[in-house]
């Protein structure tokens, strides 16, 4: 007995020195889970839901839309999920969001060509966290401080620290603030190049997603749309390897009532090429508040 309570003593200092020397984690396993849990499981208490892919939870900030917006008084939150496609399952749950009271139900959507991509209709990412259990969700979203300390680190989280080229926060309202401390506008284009020779977006999802936003207009929803900009580069090799045509996409979208808006790509600085980085995402979000305050104003 005593050689056991005298093990558990000597690896309790061990622990206790090794966090006292190694850096704080800024992303721990625990916390990069507390984050998707807590969007994926949060409340029917918003006026304003944001949708789409990586570019939209790591583009579009909702408390500078808000600000943009000028209606302190309205909750917004980003439900961006990586490679999320346009379905009527993640519809559903984007819906499911909605404060039912209030007065002006705010639908945002990111639409990339990748979003009406077969593939991207499976929503891989977001069924990973609907699949956890009560138990492991009640752990991660309500006791996550307490597993910080155990999150294991990576070689370069010791040598590198806070100077790792990847730059993430994850925030509360849904939005990881991004940036790379060494931009590469063209880091992505080879990835995005082999994806749609593999598959491209056929005119069936594109027909599905416009019947379910068609549904939800009939509800009474305002619905905002966009192409989220990224770089000259990418919407070019877009539009010639997607298989879709984003303008004819937007012409259907506004014949049935959806507010399509339109931003220039050579506006905003990209860090790798996809994604927007902070500063980038923080403008862009303050715009859409702008212009959506504008079409609730007509």
């Amino acid at each position: 007995m005593k050689k056991i309570l005298l093990s558990i003593a000597i690896s309790s200092c061990v622990f206790l020195l090794l966090k006292l020397l190694l850096p704080d984690l800024p992303n721990d396993e625990a916390s990069i889970k507390h984050f998707w849990l807590s969007k994926t499981f949060s409340g029917s208490e918003y006026d304003v839901v944001i949708a789409g892919d990586s570019r939209v939870y790591r583009g579009v900030s909702p408390n500078d839309l808000i600000d943009g917006l000028g209606n302190a008084d309205m909750k917004a939150i980003n439900l961006g999920y990586s490679s999320a496609g346009f379905s009527s399952a993640y519809l559903d749950f984007v819906k499911s969001k909605f404060d039912p009271n209030a007065k002006n139900k705010i639908l945002v959507l990111g639409v990339t060509p990748h979003s009406l991509t077969t593939e991207a209709f499976k929503n891989e990412h977001l069924k990973s966290f609907l699949a956890y259990s009560q138990k492991e969700q009640f752990k991660l979203i309500h006791l996550y401080r307490l597993l910080k300390p155990f999150s294991p680190y990576k070689l370069s989280d010791i040598t590198e620290g806070d100077q790792q080229n990847y730059q993430q926060n994850y925030t509360s309202s849904g939005w990881v603030a991004s940036s790379y401390l060494v931009p590469d506008s063209a880091l992505a284009l080879e990835s995005y190049q082999k994806v749609f020779e593999s598959y491209q977006v056929r005119q069936e999802e594109v027909s599905l997603f416009i019947d379910e936003v068609k549904n939800l207009i009939k509800d009474h929803y305002t619905v905002i749309a966009f192409n989220p900009p990224s770089t000259v580069a990418m919407h070019q090799l877009e539009e010639s390897m997607s298989g879709v045509d984003m303008e004819e996409v937007a012409k259907k979208l506004q014949g049935i009532g959806v507010h399509w808006l339109t931003f220039s790509p050579k506006a905003y600085n990209s860090y790798d090429g996809s994604h927007l980085d902070e500063k980038a995402a923080k403008k862009f979000s303050f715009e859409i508040g702008i212009r959506i305050r504008q079409i609730l104003n007509q």
